[in-house]
């Protein structure tokens, strides 16, 4: 079964999927993903790798979480599934200025939407 894993902490010039690649593909690397700015479109610093097995994975955990690359020390764990709790506004309630919630345009709330 693949497993995921999150690489955190990344230096920005080694967020170069080729690098990643070299560095983590005597593991048998299955696929990286590196995490863009949704707006410069250069990178955030983390990525997600995945490996054919769990040991495979484990044994990049100990081997790479805490290693020094680039003045930055490295933070591998197990990546976790994104929550959805599945509302459409990004789980934000909205506020007015005395912190009471205030109801989001369209939702129905007795505004006749």
């Amino acid at each position: 079964m693949k497993k995921r894993l999150y690489v955190g902490n990344l230096p920005y010039a080694s967020c170069v999927e080729s690098e990643l690649r070299m560095l983590f593909s005597p593991h048998n690397l299955v696929e990286i993903k590196i995490v863009l700015d949704r707006e410069t479109h250069q990178p955030r610093g983390f990525c997600f790798i995945e490996f054919e097995t769990e040991d495979e994975a484990r044994t990049v955990i100990e081997q790479f979480n805490g290693m020094l690359i680039g003045n930055r020390t490295l933070s591998v764990s197990e990546a976790r599934e994104p929550q959805r709790d599945g509302r459409r506004d990004g789980g934000r309630e909205r506020r007015d200025n005395r912190g009471r919630q205030e109801p989001i345009r369209g939702h129905g709330w007795d505004n006749g939407d």
